[in-house]
């Protein structure tokens, strides 16, 4: 066989693989651009975007997009007017032992007896009689230095002061100047006015004052407006002790915003 024809189809088969050679890769890198511009997302608004696989493949890292942002804006919380809490202390009860007794109440009374002088023998027909009305003044007090601490309540919650205070006192006097005589009635054989001698006198103030205080116990009118006017009393002794410690609190704290609280003040009587 002649060397030229064997070199000239080694030669021609070389050829021939370059050419399939060139050919596939120009056929895979046309598939490749054919398959990029498939994959490539459409604008929503119907236009094609400029995006390529780069765009979905290399993410941004979070941490690195989180130091981008803008710090966000510091909220200042805008001070607001705010109730303040108020400590009594001992005050309230050194308002009670300042005080001591007070009077509540005063009222004028009177009560009827009949003075009876005996005759002489011991008989009746010799006795004589005296009507007469004793005529005096009732004073109805309550001691404010029995309070104790279970007698004064704060309730902060509620502000609410509770005062219980113990039942009105009563102390009578007797006006012996203004006592009433009623005419003279005699035995039948006993004549004349029956004189009131010294003795009898000082008999007279005791009975009295006895049955005047007998007159005033008895009365349930006159306790029920002596336990009220006892509690109106209190109740306007204590306020302006009270307004004092909450305005000094107030004070202290040197603050426009600080709002004085109201309290109510409760005030009953033991019941007996």
């Amino acid at each position: 066989m002649d060397i030229e024809k064997i070199k000239g189809k080694i030669i021609g088969m070389k050829k021939t693989v370059i050419i399939v050679a060139v050919a596939v890769v120009i056929f895979l890198i046309f598939g490749i651009l054919i398959g990029v511009k498939i994959a490539k997302p459409k604008d929503p608004f119907g236009g094609k975007t400029g995006a390529g696989i780069a765009d979905y493949v290399n993410v941004s890292d979070p941490v690195d997009a989180l130091d981008e942002q803008e710090p966000d804006e510091v909220v200042v919380q805008q001070k607001v007017p705010y109730v303040v809490d108020v400590y009594f202390g001992d005050a309230l009860f050194e308002e009670a032992r300042k005080e001591s007794k007070i009077i509540v109440m005063t009222r004028e009374g009177s009560a009827s007896y009949v003075a009876e002088k005996e005759g002489a023998f011991g008989w009746d027909v010799f006795s004589q009689k005296k009507a007469m009305i004793f005529h005096g003044k009732a004073e109805y007090t309550v001691d404010l230095s029995q309070l104790d601490s279970d007698d004064i309540k704060i309730d902060s919650t509620k502000r609410i002061i509770t005062i219980t205070i113990p039942e009105p006192e009563l102390s009578v006097e007797y006006l012996p100047e203004e006592t009433e005589f009623f005419d003279t009635a005699n035995g039948f054989l006993s004549f004349g006015e029956m004189n009131i001698t010294p003795e009898m006198s000082n008999e007279l103030a005791v009975s009295g004052k006895e049955r005047l205080k007998d007159e005033f116990q008895n009365d349930d009118e006159s306790w029920a407006a002596a336990r009220k006017f006892a509690e109106i009393t209190v109740k306007e002794l204590y306020e302006p002790v009270v307004r004092s410690v909450i305005d000094a609190t107030v004070k202290e704290k040197d603050d426009e915003f600080a709002i004085a609280p109201r309290y109510d003040i409760v005030v009953k009587t033991e019941t007996p």
